[in-house]
């Protein structure tokens, strides 16, 4: 893709034209503009408001976005947010840097059987993974609700 204005020719890098054409690409950005981003930028002031606080809805999400309850209730009822979040969440788990070996290699199993919750687990992909390594281990995936049977894409 290029502009041919006789003044001047604008055309697009290997690494323009990849995050243009990949809808993965693109849905992960997005995601990390509109929905990270700003409850990042609102983390201190929550840990300032609601000090120790472990409840879902006291979060620099919640003051960035004037919620009241977790990002996925938001992102559940919107369907543009959502259609744009699945994607999102399949490029990260591709993501070299986000392979689930950096966790399991680096994991003590021990040899005595022991029991992990996989907190925030979707389908348990890793969960499966960890029984699969280490069958001692049992886990048990937990998730808010309806966040498995809905959220496939």
């Amino acid at each position: 893709m290029s502009s041919t204005n006789p003044k001047r020719i604008i055309s697009h890098t290997a690494a323009s034209k990849f995050l243009i054409n990949n809808s993965m690409v693109e849905a992960w950005l997005l995601n990390i503009v509109e929905e990270y981003w700003p409850a990042f930028t609102r983390t201190v002031d929550a840990t300032e408001r609601w000090p120790g606080s472990e409840k879902p809805n006291e979060t620099g999400y919640s003051l960035a976005f004037n919620a009241n309850k977790n990002p996925f209730h938001g992102i559940s009822k919107d369907i543009r947010r959502r259609v744009q979040f699945i994607p999102t969440i399949r490029f990260s788990n591709l993501h070299p840097s986000y392979h689930l070996s950096h966790l399991l290699d680096k994991y003590d199993s021990g040899t005595g059987e022991r029991t992990i919750v996989d907190l925030g687990g979707s389908h348990g992909d890793v969960s499966t993974e960890i029984t699969s390594r280490y069958p001692q281990i049992r886990c048990i995936v937990q998730d808010l609700p309806g966040m498995t049977a809905d959220w496939t894409g």
